[in-house]
C-alpha cells in the first residue's frame, strides 16, 4: 500500500531541479516516487512505513523478560535446594568400614547386637557406626619391678593383642574404644610385677623366655573376657641397677 510520506510544494520556477519524476528507494526498503502535478510535486513512498517502539513496547518487552528469568529460577532454585538434601542425607546415611576393621552400630548411643563387616553399609541419620581395629597392634612398654630378693629391674616389653570380630560390640560397650589404655597397660604392669616377683635377680636373667610366657598367659586370662586376644609378649630387655651387675660380673670373674 502507497502513502504519503512528504509533500513537497515547490515552484518549479525556483527550483527547476526537483521539476522531474523518477523512483528512488526509501531508507525503510520502500521506493520514492515523485510525480509532477504542475507546479508542484507529490513525493509518495511505496513499502511499509518504519515502526518506532515508544516507552510502553520497551516496557512490556522488559517486563515479559522479567517474567521469563523468574520463571526459571522459581524452577531451578527448589531443584537445588532438593539436590543439596540429597548429598547430606547421603553424607550422613551412607558409611564404609575399611578392611580390618569391624563397625559398631549404636542408636542414640545404644550399642545394637549385630556387627558390620568391611564394606559398604547404609544406616538411619540418628544412628552412628564406631569402628573397632581388628588387626594386630603391638605396644612397647617400659616399666620396674623387683625380684624376689629386692633388686629393682628395668623392663622393656613389648605386647601383640588383637580384638575378637565376634566380642567386638561387647568391649565397646563395657570399655570403650580406649580398651588399651584402661585394661591391657594396666594388667600388664600388674602382671609383670607379679611374675618377677617370682624369682630371684639371677633368675631372671636366665629365664627370660619363661617369664614373657607366664605374663601371656596371665594378661590372657585377664582381659580375654572382655574379648582382647593377646598374641604374645616379648621381654626385649632386663637391666640392673650399676651395683648390682658389677655384682654379678665380679661373681661371674670369681667363680671362672
Amino acid at each position: 500500500m502507497a502513502f504519503v510520506s512528504i509533500i513537497s510544494v515547490c515552484a518549479a520556477a525556483f527550483n527547476p531541479q526537483i521539476a522531474h519524476f523518477g523512483r528512488e528507494k526509501a531508507a525503510y526498503g520502500g521506493k520514492i516516487l515523485r510525480v509532477r502535478r504542475g507546479n508542484a510535486i507529490l513525493t509518495l513512498s511505496t513499502g511499509k512505513p518504519p515502526t518506532y517502539k515508544g516507552e510502553k513496547e520497551k516496557t512490556m518487552e522488559q517486563s515479559t523478560r522479567n517474567r521469563t528469568r523468574g520463571g526459571f529460577l522459581r524452577r531451578a532454585i527448589p531443584a537445588a535446594v532438593v539436590l543439596v538434601l540429597i548429598a547430606l542425607l547421603a553424607g550422613v546415611c551412607c558409611r564404609t568400614v575399611p578392611t580390618g576393621y569391624t563397625g559398631i552400630l549404636t542408636t542414640f548411643g545404644r550399642v545394637e547386637d549385630s556387627n558390620l563387616d568391611a564394606g559398604f553399609h547404609l544406616k538411619a541419620p540418628w544412628q552412628k557406626i564406631v569402628l573397632m581395629d581388628n588387626r594386630v597392634q603391638k605396644a612397647t612398654v617400659d616399666t620396674q619391678a623387683f625380684s624376689s630378693d629386692i633388686q629393682q629391674v628395668d623392663v622393656r616389653m613389648t605386647i601383640a593383642y588383637t580384638i575378637n570380630k565376634s566380642a567386638a560390640a561387647q568391649l565397646y560397650e563395657k570399655v570403650g574404644t580406649r580398651y588399651y589404655d584402661n585394661i591391657i597397660y594396666p594388667q600388664l604392669l600388674e602382671n609383670t610385677k607379679t611374675v618377677f616377683a617370682n624369682y630371684t635377680a639371677e633368675g631372671l636373667i636366665e629365664r627370660r623366655d619363661q617369664l614373657a610366657q607366664k605374663i601371656t598367659d596371665m594378661i590372657g586370662n585377664d582381659v580375654g573376657d572382655y574379648g582382647v586376644d593377646v598374641v604374645n609378649v616379648a621381654i626385649e630387655n632386663i637391666d640392673f641397677s650399676d651395683r648390682f651387675t658389677d655384682a654379678i660380673e665380679a661373681k661371674q670373674v670369681a667363680t671362672q
